[in-house]
């Protein structure tokens, strides 16, 4: 699957290694594991979507804004999103 998603994203001469197959929408905001919210991204730029990921859930599990708001936030552009609430 991971060659495929590459393949699709026009990655498909970057090395296997140097992508992480990532969830668009994390499973800790309600992602699911298929194949449609799933994207290849460089390492370096999942580990700092990750620490967005781990921002997020504590703000909706606290209610400062909805799952809807979190999602939208992280799948439109989640770079925008690191900005405004990790940054």
């Amino acid at each position: 699957m991971k060659r495929q998603l590459m393949a699709a994203y026009e990655m498909a001469d970057t090395p296997l290694s140097a992508v992480e197959l990532d969830h668009l929408a994390p499973l800790s905001l309600s992602g699911a594991t298929d194949q449609a919210n799933l994207w290849p991204q460089p390492w370096d730029q999942a580990k700092k979507k990750d620490v967005l990921e781990n921002r997020l859930h504590p703000l909706v599990c606290l209610d400062h804004f909805s799952l809807a708001t979190a999602v939208q936030a992280i799948t439109s552009e989640w770079v925008a999103a690191y900005s405004r609430y990790v940054a």
